[in-house]
C-alpha cells in the first residue's frame, strides 16, 4: 500500500512540476520576453555529438529487436 501511496504523491509532483514549465515556456508573463532568446543560432558539435548518440541508442535496439527479444526471452525463461 505504501508502494502505490509514494507512486501517486510522486505523480502529483511531477505533474506539478510539468504544468509550471510549460505554463512558463508557452505562456509567459507579460513583460518578461527577453529579446535575446528570440534569435536563432545553430548549435555546436558540443550540443549535436551527444544527440546524434542518443538518438543512435535509441534507434538501434528499436530497428534491430530480434536479438534483443531473444535474450530477455531467455531471462525471462530462468537461464541465461
Amino acid at each position: 500500500m505504501l508502494g502505490v501511496v509514494s507512486l501517486i504523491i510522486s505523480a502529483f509532483f511531477t505533474l506539478f512540476y510539468m504544468v509550471l514549465i510549460i505554463g512558463a515556456a508557452w505562456f509567459p508573463a507579460e513583460g518578461r520576453e527577453d529579446p535575446h532568446w528570440n534569435t536563432q543560432c545553430d548549435p555546436n558539435w558540443n550540443m549535436k555529438l551527444p544527440l546524434i548518440a542518443i538518438t543512435a541508442m535509441s534507434m538501434v535496439p528499436g530497428l534491430w529487436s530480434g536479438p534483443l527479444i531473444q535474450v530477455f526471452n531467455r531471462i525471462a525463461a530462468g537461464g541465461l
